[in-house]
């Protein structure tokens, strides 16, 4: 829409040239130049004015034309300039969501080794836990055992206990292995 109306006036300076005759201001009176010739409200008024003054009149309708002329160039020069900035903004814009997609994926790609990092330290600490409270359940049934404070339902209280902390233990150490 923008390079439109640029488009439109550079149209019209363009019919306005050839189709139409430049009108020129000669002592306070309106002429129209087309072609060579000099005329009033339609009629041909060339013969009526002498060499010099045609010329003059001529030189003034070419300035005029001439004035036109670069002012439709201008506008022709502009509406380029405009084209080349709306393709190199365009490009810009489409660089920078490419950019921005790529820094998305990146922080997701982030994300997602942040996540699996902490559910391996997550499952590290369970299995470390897990031994421990089977190493301290141990001494404790090592230190009963030593005194003779365990009955044989207690030995099958603690085997059960054992049997427990084991399965726990292998599960973390399987959880550990799947990451």
């Amino acid at each position: 829409m923008k390079t439109i109306k640029p488009l439109l006036l550079l149209i019209l300076f363009f019919v306005s040239t050839f189709a139409f005759s430049q009108k020129v201001l000669n002592n306070g009176r309106t002429y129209e130049v087309k072609e060579n010739r000099i005329l009033v409200n339609g009629d041909d008024v060339t013969a009526s004015f002498t060499e010099k003054e045609k010329e003059d009149m001529f030189a003034e309708a070419k300035r005029i034309q001439d004035t036109l002329d670069s002012e439709a160039a201008a506008i022709k020069k502009e509406e380029k300039k405009a084209k080349k900035e709306e393709k190199a903004l365009k490009k810009a814009e489409k660089s920078q969501k490419k950019a921005e997609k790529k820094q998305k994926q990146a922080e997701k790609e982030l994300k997602k080794k942040e996540k699996a990092e902490k559910k391996l330290k997550f499952a590290e600490q369970n299995l470390k836990k897990a031994k421990a409270k089977y190493v301290s359940q141990n001494k404790k049934f090592e230190k009963l055992k030593r005194k003779g404070k365990l009955s044989i339902d207690d030995h099958a209280k603690w085997e059960k206990k054992f049997s427990k902390l084991k399965g726990n233990i292998a599960k973390a150490e399987k959880r550990l292995r799947k990451l």
